[in-house]
Parts: structure tokens; C-alpha cells; sequence
């Protein structure tokens, strides 16, 4: 009813030309927007019917709904490696444990220890001048070039495609800032 009425403002001769027709014009608009409003909250209410009908009450049906999930989430007994089924909570507490233990150990070590006496740095004074010694020009443009272009940008904002794709004006900056 309210479109169609709109829709004869807005098809007349005189629209546009005419006061009356637009605060008629206005006045349905907002009668439209109002209607609109009303059945998106009427639609809303009906899909969320059974919670708007109870609300966040504490009945019965909310009490056994909690039950009945706690009792489906609570493991009561699991079967061991023998075949026989485990119902003591302490023991079904150790099975648990030790399966994962069992399941995350390493069987063989994949990996060298971090620190051992055959990767420690026997002569510290020489390692200490590889490390503070300056970086060379190479150096500097093959680490920049690894990183990707577009992962966090670096202490003043900018990506690092900025720094790659204006190498040539920036090199003698970067080289300057990287071995201060």
C-alpha cells in the first residue's frame, strides 16, 4: 500500500513541482521506514522464538538440557590396551595422561641439542669480531631482498617492498643504518 502510493508521487506530472506532493512524499518515506523497522524486529523475535518465549529464566527444561550435556561430555569408562573396559576415575585419569605422554614423546631425537660443547663458540673473542664486524654491501641487499615484501613493516612503517622496489634510491641509507 505504501510503496504503491509512493510510487504514484513519484510517476505523477507534477512531481518535483509540486510542495504538497513531496511532504506527502516525505511523509510516507518515513512511514515505510518506520513499517520496515517494525517487520525486521518482528522477523528477528520469531527466530529466536523459544528463547524470547523462556527468556534467560532458570527452569526445568534449561536445568535438564545442562544435565543432559555434562553426562554426554563426561567420559565414564574407556576400553585399555587388554581389552577391559576402566571405570575407576583414577585410572581412567592415568590412561588419559599416559596416552598422550605416549603419543607426543620422541622416540628419536629429530634435533641436536641447542647447546652442546661441540656447537659452543670456543674461541669467544673471535666470534664476537665476526658478529660486530660491518656488514658488507652484499650482505645487506641479499637479507632484504629474502624478506617478503609485504609482511609487517619495519621501525619507521614501511614495508619491505618499499625498501626493494626503491633499492637504488635508499641503498646508501640502509647500508649507513644497518652498520651504525
Amino acid at each position: 500500500m505504501l510503496l504503491a502510493r509512493l510510487n504514484g508521487i513519484q510517476n505523477s506530472p507534477n512531481y518535483g513541482h509540486s510542495n504538497f506532493l513531496e511532504s506527502l512524499e516525505k511523509e510516507l518515506q518515513d512511514q515505510l521506514a518506520t513499517t520496515l523497522y517494525q517487520e525486521e524486529c518482528l522477523w528477528y523475535q520469531k527466530s529466536r522464538g523459544k528463547w524470547i518465549t523462556d527468556g534467560d529464566r532458570n527452569t526445568k527444561y534449561y536445568h535438564s538440557k545442562t544435565i543432559v550435556r555434562r553426562r554426554r561430555n563426561k567420559i565414564v569408562s574407556l576400553r585399555n590396551e587388554a581389552g577391559d573396559w576402566i571405570e575407576n576415575q583414577e585410572d581412567l585419569s592415568n590412561m588419559v595422561r599416559n596416552f598422550y605422554i605416549n603419543l607426543y614423546k620422541e622416540e628419536i631425537l629429530i634435533r641436536d641439542p641447542i647447546v652442546s660443547w661441540t656447537t659452543y663458540p670456543q674461541h669467544l673473542e673471535t666470534e664476537h669480531r665476526k658478529l660486530s664486524s660491518p656488514v658488507h654491501f652484499s650482505e645487506c641487499k641479499q637479507a632484504l631482498f629474502d624478506m617478503e615484501p609485504h609482511k609487517a613493516p619495519c621501525e619507521d612503517g614501511y614495508p619491505t617492498l618499499f625498501f626493494q622496489q626503491n633499492w637504488n634510491i635508499v641503498v646508501d641509507s640502509v647500508y649507513h643504518y644497518v652498520n651504525q
